[in-house]
């Protein structure tokens, strides 16, 4: 009967979430807002009325994210990209983060994408066939065509991309979507020289500075990203909260003020796109991905003028 079949989808969901949240927050430098992420993380509007309440698949995805956060804090490599191939189902949100490895070298972790995706790949074919693979693909192409074409079959103000962004603003023509275009190359181009530039570098700080605008901005440079997707945010907020203990106050100041932009954002985030023509929690997601890349990039002075000054 539905009502059960929908009772059990709700424990199903909310136990692979809470299961990811105590496996992001257990690291000690959590111990301080364990509680307090929690309380938030639960509470977010894209997790508890967008994918929990709404039936969404998101929180796998959100799953294999944190697993590639934990084996790579303790720098298991080759499972780190093992864990994110996991996530390779929605094929969209793997795209950034793989051309991101490609750009920055990172061979173990991309290895292991590969082979996390072959995995899955190979038990998908195993169980449905290659016809039913070939219908997934099928339906990931018409889906894509739908959700960046003219037709107003989807609520465009429930999407965060910069596609659907100017759409919203602009309306859906070909202006907009040059204008997109531009931007999210813009965006790519930026992230993409962030990544070469940090070839060399092994500290761990700026490392995770990249990889907190990497799965910000992977919301952003996309072809369609819905709002319950935004639930990948919770893991970049505690990458960057873990690098930011051992910052002064002024950084920590403003973390706390992205959190709550981050929190906030998405309450407001549909009603403003609807009324104003202006999805706001885009704009905060941009914001926070390029914060986290200026702290990369004052992260990797600070280690230049240490080796310097050693020198």
């Amino acid at each position: 009967p539905y009502r059960w079949a929908f009772s059990s989808w709700l424990l199903i969901s909310l136990a692979v979430y809470a299961s990811g949240l105590a496996l992001l927050f257990r690291n000690p430098l959590c111990a301080s807002y364990r509680r307090t992420a929690f309380l938030l993380a639960l509470s977010a509007p894209a997790y508890l009325l967008e994918t929990w309440i709404d039936g969404q698949l998101s929180f796998i995805a959100f799953f294999a994210i944190v697993l590639f956060v934990y084996c790579f804090e303790n720098r298991w490599l080759v499972l780190a990209g093992l864990s994110l191939g996991l996530a390779t189902y929605k094929p969209s949100l793997i795209a950034l983060p793989a051309a991101m490895l490609l750009l920055g070298g990172c061979w173990r972790l991309l290895a292991g994408l590969g082979a996390g995706s072959a995995l899955l790949i190979g038990g998908s074919i195993a169980t449905a066939g290659i016809d039913g693979f070939s219908r997934w693909i099928n339906q990931l192409r018409a889906f894509g065509a739908v959700a960046t074409g003219n037709a107003t079959i989807l609520r465009q103000t429930k999407y965060v991309d910069l596609n659907s962004f100017f759409s919203i603003l602009l309306g859906a023509n070909p202006v907009a979507r040059g204008v997109a275009a531009v931007s999210t190359a813009a965006a790519f181009a930026i992230l993409a020289w962030a990544w070469w530039r940090s070839r060399r570098q092994e500290n761990p700080e700026v490392q995770r500075y990249l990889w907190v605008a990497t799965l910000t901005w992977t919301l952003l440079i996309n072809i369609y990203v819905p709002v319950y997707d935004t639930i990948l945010m919770i893991p970049a907020a505690a990458l960057v909260a873990r690098s930011i203990a051992r910052r002064g106050k002024p950084e920590l100041a403003a973390l706390q003020g992205w959190l709550i932009l981050l929190w906030l954002a998405p309450w407001l985030t549909q009603a403003c796109a609807g009324f104003l023509r202006l999805q706001i929690l885009t704009l905060v997601l941009a914001g926070f991905g390029y914060w986290a890349l200026t702290l990369a990039r004052s992260e990797e002075r600070r280690v230049g003028k240490e080796c310097r000054s050693r020198w």
